[in-house]
């Protein structure tokens, strides 16, 4: 790769020369164990991220110095945190001990940096930490899609949005069928308030891949904003289907009914929501549908609790 660059006379700076020449493992099963779990992981559901966490733990096992797998295992369980697949103070520390080997075998490698910069973010609002891992994993990889994206939703989380923008889009344009990429443009339309350009970029991720999720959920969210309820609704509902009932979704549906002025039905969604089994059920995610019914006491109070852990 590196003769063909200097053939076509690209001009190559010592980071990206030194991806051309990284050799991350020796073991071709390994290898595939690793891009099958990252296949996984980006379908994002509760079934996916176990197949995920599956095939990690085979390439750490075939190859015990390959970081990219432990990096893998982190992404995985702190997506399983997020989510609400599993509680986060159970999900993180797993999530975090994984970074840190990741990172041990490998400095280089973005995906633990930011791993380790979102925990420590939602764990101790350490804004400083975050942004100084986050801009290393972009500094030293910028060829990096995910390093990129990363860093610009933190950006856009400190209302640094022009910066934001410029990162999204460095990742859009290194990767132009990821769907993560695209739903993070689609979220900076938002924040912007500009919810009609937001819904047509989600329109365009559901193109990119309609039996995922996270297209019918950016898509269903904008409509909302936009008060076209019964077409929120629809998106909605899909997204739900396709994270096999999680959660997550089935709070996200129970505010946007709660916004329709469609109380009984949101508050039905949201006990079923709090009750949930298989799952857990965020009290952030409640004090949103609590706030758009007009309970601000109740939110407040369930914010309190999301506060505690």
């Amino acid at each position: 790769a590196e003769r063909l660059a200097t053939a076509l006379a690209l001009r190559l700076g010592a980071p990206e020369r030194e991806m051309l020449t990284r050799r991350p493992t020796g073991s071709v099963a390994a290898y595939e164990a690793h891009a099958k779990g990252r296949y996984f992981w980006s379908r994002l559901t509760a079934e996916s991220m176990g197949k995920a966490i599956a095939c990690f733990q085979e390439a750490t096992e075939r190859d015990p110095a390959y970081a990219a797998p432990h990096a893998g295992l982190a992404d995985a369980f702190t997506t399983m945190g997020f989510s609400g697949v599993v509680p986060p103070l159970e999900a993180w520390p797993l999530a975090l001990a994984e970074a840190e080997k990741a990172l041990a075998l490998d400095a280089r490698l973005p995906e633990p940096r930011i791993a380790r910069a979102y925990l420590r973010l939602f764990e101790a609002w350490d804004w400083g930490f975050a942004e100084r891992e986050l801009a290393q994993a972009a500094g030293e990889n910028p060829l990096s899609p995910s390093a990129h994206q990363w860093y610009g939703l933190f950006l856009a989380m400190r209302g640094r949005t022009p910066e934001a923008r410029r990162e999204v889009q460095e990742a859009y344009l290194l990767d132009p069928v990821s769907l993560i990429a695209t739903t993070m443009l689609g979220f900076l339309y938002c924040l912007a308030g500009d919810h009609e350009t937001e819904a047509e970029q989600y329109r365009r991720t559901v193109e990119l891949d309609p039996h995922q999720f996270l297209g019918h959920w950016g898509l269903g969210n904008a409509l909302t904003h936009l008060g076209r309820f019964g077409e929120a609704e629809s998106a909605l509902r899909r997204a739900l289907e396709l994270t096999q009932d999680s959660v997550f979704m089935r709070a996200v549906l129970a505010w946007s009914l709660a916004s329709a002025g469609r109380s009984a039905e949101a508050r039905a969604e949201l006990g079923v929501t709090a009750a949930a089994q298989a799952g857990y059920a965020s009290p952030y995610q409640q004090a949103t549908v609590l706030a758009a019914l007009g309970e601000g006491d109740a939110a407040i109070a369930a914010l309190e609790q999301a506060c505690g852990g």
